[in-house]
Order: C-alpha cells, then structure tokens, then sequence
C-alpha cells in the first residue's frame, strides 16, 4: 500500500536525462555509515536492508525502499505513467 504522504513525480523522462537520486538517503539504517541501496527491479524484498523495487500498476510506476530487512517498504516513490526502471535510472 503507497502511503498518502509518498513523494510524485510527474514528469520523468530518461530521454531528457532525467535520474532520481537517492544517494543522499542511508539505504541500511542498522549498518555504521551511509550504504547505498541495490536495485532489485520487480522482484520481492529478501529480507536484506536496503533493496530498492519498483512495480507499475493502473499507469502508476511505485518505486519503494526497505531499509531495514523486514521485508516491508519504508518509503515509496509515485511516478505518473507505466515506467519500466533500470538501475541507470537512479544515483544510488
């Protein structure tokens, strides 16, 4: 379930060079330092701290992040339209 408060993004667009960055954010909040998160497309959380997934549903693309290993998101990302994601479109 995407929350209310998630961020949106209405006008993405890879052919305008366009990346979402997230290298600000600490992808595992129970590790010593700031780690960066693992792309994991479509598929479903391991339970490893700091996957990044997207899913696109009813023209809406979610990015969502686990920085805690449960499995669970702890953030989500709304991007207007149906958006197939590559790591390449994000500074991780």
């Amino acid at each position: 379930v995407v929350g209310a408060n998630a961020d949106v993004i209405t006008d993405f667009s890879r052919a305008q060079g366009d990346r979402i960055d997230l290298s600000q954010i600490d992808a595992n909040r129970a590790a010593t330092g700031d780690q960066a998160f693992a792309f994991i497309g479509t598929g479903l959380y391991t339970g490893v701290a700091g996957q990044l997934r997207y899913a696109v549903d009813g023209g809406v693309t979610t990015i969502a992040g686990d920085v805690d290993g449960d499995r669970v998101s702890d953030f989500h990302i709304r991007l207007t339209g149906t958006i197939t994601l590559t790591a390449g479109d994000f500074a991780l």
